[in-house]
């Protein structure tokens, strides 16, 4: 079905702008994904999450992708994890009030970290894209600290160029959040099925490599770490390593979402070809 757009209320007051694509099957029977954007994007992501619904609708998901609080299309107040923990928390609450019971995420970026560190009770899986689990590395240490000495100088939050929704704010606040969140202890004590995904262009941005997860992760034996060369692989243990697990599945031999295992691949290969 078209998709239409919607406001979801916020804990806090105020809603948040988002995008609901239905299969038009019932939410107690179809499955949800609620696709989280990165930092300095929107709802849209250029594209991406569109074309991402589309193809997943195809395949009898539903999709749900929205503005975090300050971002896109809602009104401007100062960005921090927090309240995107907070805003994901909503929203996954809002669906679950529509019937949802079999509700997954895929988080780009700054939302891959806001969907580790987010509180969702049942959620059925993971898949994190290019995830900015250690933001503060990605900036490096000396040019983070520089920039937090800066922010607490200030008396304005500063303006960052985004969307064309306009830019978005930041302070001291926003650097503060991220410093006192522990990625490896929520990646540690993350239980629900995951697949990281990190293509090899960002690794010298993103220091999240095998010896960090492996150092970290005690996760489940559905818990998989690809590293991509353009294509996913045939045999993803054969290439890299598969956490606690002794066998590896392949994404091209999907036909029907029998487990959770393959709900996370199939959701991958949908998004590769998006």
């Amino acid at each position: 079905m078209c998709p239409f757009a919607l406001d979801i209320p916020r804990r806090t007051g105020g809603t948040l702008k988002a995008v609901h694509c239905t299969t038009g099957s019932s939410p107690s029977v179809a499955p949800l994904v609620i696709l989280c954007h990165g930092f300095t994007g929107d709802k849209y992501e250029w594209g991406r999450f569109p074309r991402a619904a589309e193809a997943l609708e195809e395949v009898g998901f539903d999709a749900l992708f929205f503005d975090f609080s300050g971002s896109g299309e809602n009104l401007r107040e100062v960005i921090t994890l927090s309240k995107q923990v907070q805003d994901l928390e909503d929203v996954y609450a809002w669906a679950q009030a529509q019937g949802y019971t079999d509700i997954s995420t895929i988080g780009l970026s700054f939302g891959g970290l806001t969907a580790l560190v987010a509180t969702l009770p049942g959620r059925v899986a993971a898949v994190f894209w290019a995830p900015a689990f250690y933001m503060h590395k990605i900036f490096w240490p000396a040019k983070f600290r520089f920039t937090r000495f800066l922010m607490h100088l200030r008396k304005r939050p500063i303006r960052i160029r985004a969307t064309e929704s306009g830019p978005i704010l930041a302070d001291y606040s926003f650097v503060e959040d991220i410093l006192h969140v522990n990625p490896d202890q929520h990646l540690a004590n993350f239980a629900t099925p995951a697949l990281v995904v990190q293509g090899l262009g960002m690794r010298p941005r993103n220091p999240l490599t095998r010896g960090t997860l492996s150092r970290t992760c005690r996760m489940t034996t559905t818990t998989n770490w690809w590293k991509c060369r353009g294509q996913p692989t045939t045999s993803p243990a054969s290439t890299w390593r598969n956490f606690s697990a002794t066998r590896s599945f392949s994404c091209k031999n999907i036909t029907k979402n029998t487990c959770k295992r393959e709900k996370i691949c199939q959701i991958f290969q949908l998004f590769w070809s998006t």
